[in-house]
């Protein structure tokens, strides 16, 4: 125990609250890592007592004056956790965990972002997955197991996927089956919801800047059935800002952040936000096609697929009447194509564009069908590809596709007739009988979908459009209304303090000297360009450059004449000359804006 002993004194007698001592306790912890890792497979004395490195974190240092200190302790120990560890072990680890997420100071956690940020994944998929069988003091019995399948947080969240995919799917005979592995208990996911909230807003004071704390909230809020808090987190707190070396975030923590949030979206019906999501992880730069920008896709072209009207216009699908052997697979796959191109964000990488369309030919069928209105071609679509959407666990979200279309012909009967019978209704919108059209217009008209009073004794459907009209008005439109302009607002004060520390930034100048320098510079050899006195004298000076490049083409112009006679006149004579220039562009230049 001689290396936690030193390891101990160094943590005591660095931790002084001076930047020079962190920097050196961060350099000094960080060449006993390897040495901290060796003592975290030692088993403790007592099968209910924590290992030797949980010990000294939970009961010799203290949070968050020890707080760089307990991180690498944390963070040496994490890997081994449970491998090596019986279940009592393992809670022991969580509990010194969720103590320190709550308690540590952000100042010393930054200086060691990458252990930070590793911590955090470790514990998330701790929460994620059942605890090792009770082996003994070292848990051997199913710990391999469990920790293979408790590694990746790099995979994306089965059990989150399932639990949002699911949350408000209508019970169906044929939804999706039970995933094979059983989801963890939401005891276990519900306690990390605050550590986890507390670190994602105490890691950085921009609460606009992503960390990695982010991504993992968002899996533990979807397996746990917190998709309201993951919703309120992500519009509370909208990214603008990834700083990877203040946060240690990497590119997978941006597209777990923006797939996580849209799943939350999509599974409350929030499409537009949703779209906008899986957009952001599609067009995120990439060298290579990862398998989150596929299922970011997928789920894209679904969330197209329930959408009342496409965000953006698609391309035209076949006509209902044209079977589906006449279109052929050529046909279909030159729809997919050009519904990709309409899909895909203008900055996707080249690399995603040219492949993400062959991991999800089924979806642009569904895409197709539902377009057209056509229910009988999604049922066959879904069945043909049950196996595949089952396997994509996107089987619910393709039998909303076909829930939706029903409903979307009872929006279009609301903006065509004044007065429909119920058995119109149901003619004209797939239902099995007026009774079952009578149920999906009251459910319509709870959700707000269409405004329409029924008439039970004679049958009809009396469909209103001015009381669609009055709910523009409503105190919630309006409500939402100020909050939008709010978010507006605030996005434009951004964008003007953007600008103005890029126009303010010491590069930025340099450059603009530079390039009005080159710009001023005409055949002629005008010395309009050659003097940057203020932000106007470099228009003005391209525009002095500009005229004695005009003049000296004729062989006249005043100042291509100087050029001859720039080595005999004084330094005096040169200054006065330039300022006269500058006066005679100034007021062209100013005259040109307003």
């Amino acid at each position: 125990m001689a290396v936690l002993d030193d390891v101990l004194n160094h943590i005591l007698n660095l931790s002084t609250g001076k930047e020079e001592d962190y920097d050196e306790l961060h350099r000094k912890l960080s060449n006993q890592a390897e040495n901290l890792r060796s003592l975290s497979t030692t088993t403790a004395t007592g099968h209910e007592e924590p290992p030797p490195l949980l010990r000294v974190s939970r009961d010799t240092l203290h949070l968050p004056e020890h707080t760089l200190g307990v991180l690498h302790l944390l963070a040496a120990q994490a890997p081994t956790v449970s491998v090596h560890h019986a279940s009592s072990h393992r809670e022991h680890f969580l509990g010194v965990c969720e103590v320190f997420l709550v308690k540590f100071d952000p100042d010393q956690a930054a200086r060691a972002v990458k252990e930070f940020a590793e911590l955090v994944h470790r514990y998330t998929d701790l929460l994620g997955h059942p605890p090792p069988s009770d082996a003994g003091p070292g848990g051997a019995g199913g710990g391999e197991e469990a920790d293979d399948n408790s590694m990746g947080h790099n995979n994306l969240g089965e059990e989150a996927e399932v639990a949002a995919e699911t949350a408000h799917q209508p019970a169906q005979e044929d939804a999706a089956p039970a995933p094979t592995r059983p989801l963890p208990a939401v005891r276990d996911l519900v306690r990390g919801l605050l550590p986890l909230d507390t670190a994602a807003r105490t890691l950085v004071t921009d609460p606009h800047c992503l960390t990695p704390v982010h991504p993992d909230l968002l899996q533990v809020c979807l397996g746990a059935g917190r998709l309201q808090q993951a919703v309120d987190f992500v519009r509370e707190r909208p990214i603008y800002r990834v700083d990877p070396a203040a946060t240690g975030v990497v590119a997978l923590d941006v597209l777990r952040y923006f797939y996580y949030a849209g799943m939350a979206f999509l599974s409350l019906q929030h499409l537009h936000d949703a779209v906008d999501c899986f957009k952001a992880v599609i067009s995120t730069p990439a060298q290579a096609l990862s398998a989150v920008a596929v299922e970011a896709y997928r789920k894209l072209v679904l969330a197209h697929a329930l959408l009342p009207t496409p965000a953006k216009p698609l391309p035209a699908s076949p006509s209902p009447s044209s079977s589906p052997s006449s279109s052929g697979p050529s046909a279909s796959s030159t729809i997919a194509a050009a519904q990709m191109r309409a899909l895909l964000p203008p900055k996707t990488s080249p690399i995603v564009a040219r492949s993400i369309r062959q991991h999800a030919l089924p979806y642009h069928d569904i895409l197709t069908a539902a377009q057209a209105e056509d229910a009988e071609r999604v049922r066959g679509l879904l069945s043909q590809h049950a196996d595949t959407l089952t396997a994509h666990q996107n089987m619910g979200l393709a039998q909303q596709v076909l829930d939706q279309i029903p409903v979307r012909k009872l929006r279009q009967l609301a903006r065509t007739f004044v007065a429909l019978s119920l058995q119109d209704v149901a003619e004209h919108t797939g239902s099995a009988n007026p009774a079952a059209a009578e149920h999906m217009v009251l459910d319509q008209v709870a959700k707000g979908g269409v405004s329409a009073t029924i008439d039970e004794v004679a049958q009809m459907v009396y469909f209103d459009d001015d009381r669609m009209d009055n709910q523009i008005g409503s105190t919630a439109s309006i409500a939402r209304l100020d909050e939008e302009l709010k978010l507006v607002m605030n996005l434009a004060d951004r964008v003007k303090a953007f600008d103005l520390r890029i126009s303010s930034a010491p590069e930025y100048m340099s450059k603009a000297w530079k390039g009005g320098g080159r710009g001023g510079l005409g055949r002629g050899g005008g010395r309009g360009g050659l003097g940057l006195r203020s932000a106007s004298t470099v228009v003005a000076g391209g525009d002095g450059g500009r005229r004695g490049a005009e003049q000296s083409r004729g062989g006249t112009g005043r100042e291509g004449s100087e050029t001859h006679e720039g080595d005999s006149m004084g330094e005096d004579e040169e200054e006065e000359e330039e300022e006269e220039e500058e006066e005679e562009d100034l007021p062209r230049y100013a005259s040109a804006r307003s």
